[in-house]
């Protein structure tokens, strides 16, 4: 017998963009999904996602970024998948463009914003 079984995404990935920060400083955006989400991704799991949960997600990933971009501590590969993220014109859920648009953001004139920080941690 097939049983479903939902789960609250918030609280079964709320670990999901946890920024790690350790003593190299090294920044590892997914590395803290925590066992919930890993079963439910090997299960009949069905995992509902309203558009407020979707928004919240958004607004995390993208504050996340730009906050881990500008940090100095940050490293270059860090940065440089950050801006491969910001610089990418695909259109899914977890996209740059989708995030800004949620959000009610320009992303051209944030991406600007990116590129500026990026000339002032290059000097």
């Amino acid at each position: 017998m097939n049983q479903e079984v939902y789960l609250d995404p918030l609280d079964s990935i709320q670990e999901a963009i946890i920024i790690e920060h350790s003593d190299s400083a090294q920044f590892d955006l997914f590395a803290a999904i925590d066992e919930e989400f890993n079963a439910a991704l090997d299960s009949n799991v069905i995992i509902e996602w309203s558009a407020d949960q979707l928004r919240t997600l958004q607004d995390h990933l993208l504050s996340s970024s730009f906050s881990i971009f500008a940090d100095i501590r940050t490293t270059a590969d860090s940065r440089s998948e950050i801006l491969d993220w910001v610089l990418d014109e695909s259109k899914f859920p977890f996209s740059y463009l989708t995030c800004c648009s949620s959000m009610g953001l320009n992303h051209e004139e944030l991406r600007e914003k990116f590129l500026q920080i990026l000339k002032k941690l290059e000097k």
